[in-house]
């Protein structure tokens, strides 16, 4: 059982971010600030403090806190903040499918050459293949409507998906300078639940009236998420890490369906059917 939890840990932490998807869609509206949302998330700054007090004093976890090893989860943390706030901009103007078939099209090939370059990894031929598909997939997804961002959403997108590479980068490198898992994750979920605390202090922030019925799913999903993600991202590939906890981005195209914003054209078939093989193949040895 224990042999899996990398790869469990990845299916669940990816439906958690799709339900995230989902909740910062129904709760966004063009024209808002983007940095509402994303500010709801320092509430979560508290529980990542009070986890690493009380681990650190009991010697439940033990933490590496020299400069070198704090420079990863900052760093991360940074990432975080950024792609969040971009995350919920362009979910004001393009649908989940369009946001998540671009992202995913674009990370399989940022994911595939940090790991080849980076981290050295190797891929068997399946995952090779399996990449491919998602990648073709992604593409035809993207553009289910006939279209393509404008100029300033695609450069957003494509700045997006980059920061979201250095992110996940600094996540799984940063690990290995934490003796346990968890204490990388603590450090790195306080570092940006903190930043968040400082969007507060932005008008568009201050001004706008907090909802706590809205906030609730969606700090659970999220606190849940961030939480066993760190399992996955510690024994898998990132490449691999990045296109199974997006495994759960098929549901952005059934509740798009339910919304009539997304079209169900034979083109969506096929792009829906191209990722579901290539993630069939990623489980052939």
């Amino acid at each position: 059982m224990l042999s899996y939890l990398p790869l469990i840990s990845a299916i669940v932490s990816g439906l958690c971010f799709t339900l995230l998807g989902i909740l910062l869609k129904r709760n966004t509206s063009a024209g808002a600030s983007p940095f509402i949302l994303p500010s709801w998330l320092a509430l979560l700054f508290p529980v990542w403090a009070g986890a690493f007090i009380v681990s650190h004093a009991t010697g439940q976890l033990h933490f590496n806190l020299t400069p070198g090893a704090l420079l990863w989860p900052v760093l991360w943390a940074a990432c975080t903040v950024t792609t969040t706030t971009l995350l919920v901009w362009l979910l004001q103007s393009l649908s989940l499918t369009e946001v998540a078939g671009y992202k995913k099209a674009l990370l399989t090939l940022l994911a595939s050459g940090a790991d080849i370059f980076l981290f050295q990894t190797v891929f068997p031929y399946a995952t090779v293949a399996a990449l491919g598909c998602i990648l073709v997939g992604s593409l035809i997804l993207g553009q289910v409507r006939n279209s393509v961002p404008n100029l300033k959403q695609a450069l957003a997108l494509i700045g997006w998906c980059v920061i979201i590479t250095a992110q996940v980068s600094a996540y799984k490198y940063g690990q290995n300078f934490q003796p346990d898992v968890l204490a990388f994750t603590i450090l790195a979920q306080g570092c940006s639940t903190f930043l968040y605390t400082l969007l507060w202090l932005l008008p568009s922030v201050k001004n706008t009236p907090f909802k706590l019925g809205p906030a609730l799913p969606l700090l659970a999903v999220a606190f849940t998420g961030v939480a066993i993600e760190g399992f996955a991202y510690k024994a898998l590939p990132l490449a691999v890490v990045i296109l199974i906890t997006m495994s759960g981005a098929a549901l952005f195209a059934v509740y798009d369906l339910a919304t009539r914003d997304l079209p169900l054209t034979k083109r969506t078939a096929l792009a829906l059917a191209a990722i579901a093989l290539g993630f069939m193949l990623l489980f052939v040895k």
